[in-house]
């Protein structure tokens, strides 16, 4: 089973199903197919549970891969550096007046 599986059930609530999904080799391919008699005949008794886990994967495939793209949790650096100037650091008075000001005329002149 890939990765991508595992965290899924793992995110979705469904951690105590990532060993049987590895034991049957469930796949993020195979996973908009199953059906209620496959999650059956690998072993989830439970009506409740196999609903859920098909609510999961029916809204899962209906999720952009956007969304579930892994998350780049590396710092930024260079030009994706985070702005230091007085408008975004917790400076108060004329400083972030100053910033909300100049950001104002920024966006306005977008428009």
């Amino acid at each position: 089973m890939s990765l991508a599986v595992d965290s899924w059930l793992q995110l979705a609530g469904f951690a105590e199903l990532r060993e049987l999904f590895r034991a049957h080799d469930i796949d993020a391919a195979l996973l908009p197919d199953l059906t209620d008699a496959d999650l059956k005949a690998i072993g989830i008794a439970s009506l409740g549970q196999r609903k859920k886990l098909l609510a999961a994967i029916t809204n899962l495939a209906s999720v952009p891969a956007s969304a579930t793209a892994p998350i780049d949790t590396a710092p930024p650096t260079g030009r994706a550096r985070l702005d230091r100037s007085p408008a975004t650091s917790r400076n108060s008075g004329c400083y972030a007046s100053a910033g909300v000001r100049q950001w104002r005329a920024r966006v306005s002149s977008c428009y």
